[in-house]
């Protein structure tokens, strides 16, 4: 008597999930077909000569006083004036836009009319929402006053974050309802002292630099990585049976749908406000987004294993006891035990995971950087990071707030150092584009045996 799992391992096959049964060839002897899903294959093309240079730009003293001066700003007196607005003026309007050849199914409206306040003629590079509509949008106020009405016909540029308007023509509708002064408090050791734990003006700037910088240096790493994980995936050839497909789809619905619950909605109702059926949101949207995101886990996962890059059993061990030594001393702390709180042990589960994750992607990126600024020999490739001597690792300081929203997070049931090497790496990097998967490939597993016993 032979079972499935019998037949499987003696035919030397190691399935990615459970097999199904695909044919009785016969009774005498009891004979099926199973197809059995074999493991993905990912094959990795020359990654060791992509070539990118990393070349953050600094950032510049005219950025820090941009940002010094939106902070005087947001403590400004604005008072109205009847003048023409100028420069730096509060300009409140209603504004409506449309577009002037609408494609078929489009609607003509991109904005019904609604009250709107921009500063006139200053714009942030760095901050999208300041330049909306488009770049440059704002300096259209300069000269217009009270109640006074303006329409202008404006071509959206090829580079517009708005895919659907790159190169399109929308006709725009503005109608001042007030022009406004700022009167800025003047740049002070005591206005500086109000913004916070600053002893004066030197000390204000050297903290709006350090921020700058920091998210200067986040903003680069992000399209850095995103650019090489984007060139490794294409030149990669990754092959998977369809249920890990299944499995991605159903897993971004998942988080699409707890996404929608935050916004109290549901999605159903976010596709009926859409008019688009499930079905439809599944195939155009959800499914190429899927097939981006498992295809780029499996080529980083073969990259990190080619690389001997991972997080060693002591390693995790080590952050687990720190993470649960560190939420016992913060629950010690708290006033009220949180009547739903889930154990001690559970969320230094999901603590040490989230940091465990965090040191993998940092392991991962910097061998991917090491390799496309041409130092891939400099070190040997199973030591990129030099393992952290237990003591000395860091966990982020866990607050009441921080703990509530540990409690949030899912957990895993053990911490073990097989099931974090290749976990998470997706959360750090960003999105990947991939070519569409080819055929999944499959086993097909004949079992005869006297008995009729199979599985499923």
């Amino acid at each position: 008597m032979m079972s499935t799992h019998q037949v499987i391992k003696e035919a030397n096959v190691n399935p990615s999930g459970p097999g199904k049964l695909e044919e009785i060839v016969k009774m005498d002897p009891p004979t099926f077909s199973f197809v059995v899903p074999l493991p993905p294959q990912v094959v990795l093309g020359d990654y060791k000569s992509i070539r990118k240079e990393y070349a953050a730009e600094p950032v510049t003293d005219e950025q820090v006083e941009a940002t010094i001066r939106r902070l005087q700003r947001s403590y400004a007196t604005a008072e109205p004036v009847q003048r023409p607005a100028q420069e730096g003026d509060l300009v409140s309007f209603k504004l409506s836009a449309k577009r002037t050849q609408p494609e078929e199914g489009q609607p003509e409206m991109l904005v019904e009319e609604t009250p709107y306040q921009l500063v006139a003629g200053e714009e942030n590079e760095d901050d999208e929402a300041a330049s909306w509509p488009y770049e440059g949008f704002s300096k259209e106020l300069v000269g217009l006053s009270e109640n006074e009405t303006k329409t202008f016909v404006h071509t959206f540029s090829d580079e517009s974050p708005y895919e659907d308007l790159r190169g399109k023509e929308a006709e725009f509708n503005i109608v001042v309802q007030s022009v406004k002064e700022m009167h800025l408090p003047e740049l002070t050791d005591e206005f500086a002292q109000t913004l916070g734990e600053f002893e004066n003006v030197d000390a204000l700037r050297k903290a709006v630099r350090a921020q700058l910088e920091q998210q200067s240096s986040q903003q680069y790493d992000q399209a850095y990585f995103d650019d090489l994980i984007n060139t490794l995936v294409e030149q990669s050839t990754t092959k998977y049976p369809p249920h890990m497909l299944d499995e991605e789809i159903e897993d971004f619905l998942h988080g699409l749908e707890h996404n929608l619950e935050r916004d109290h909605l549901d999605l159903e109702t976010y596709l009926k406000m859409r008019e688009m059926d499930r079905d439809t949101f599944i195939e155009n949207e959800v499914k190429p987004a899927a097939t981006r995101r498992l295809e780029r886990s499996l080529v980083l996962e073969e990259f990190a294993h080619q690389e001997n890059i991972e997080v060693k059993n002591e390693e995790v061990h080590s952050i687990y006891n720190m993470a649960l030594q560190q939420l016992q001393q913060t629950q010690g702390s708290l006033k009220a035990p949180s009547r739903n709180r889930r154990s001690t042990q559970e969320m230094a589960n999901s603590l040490a995971i989230n940091t465990v994750n965090s040191i993998f992607n940092q392991r991962l990126s910097s061998r991917l950087k090491a390799i496309a600024t041409g130092h891939g020999d400099d070190v040997e490739e199973a030591e990129v990071v030099e393992e952290q001597p237990e003591g000395e690792m860091q966990l982020p300081p866990v607050t009441e707030a921080g703990l509530e929203s540990v409690e949030a997070s899912p957990v895993m049931g053990e911490v073990e150092a097989e099931e974090e090497e290749a976990a998470g790496t997706e959360d750090a990097l960003g999105a990947a584009s991939a070519p569409g998967a080819p055929e999944a490939p499959q086993a097909e597993t004949h079992e005869s045996d006297e008995t009729d016993e199979s599985a499923g």
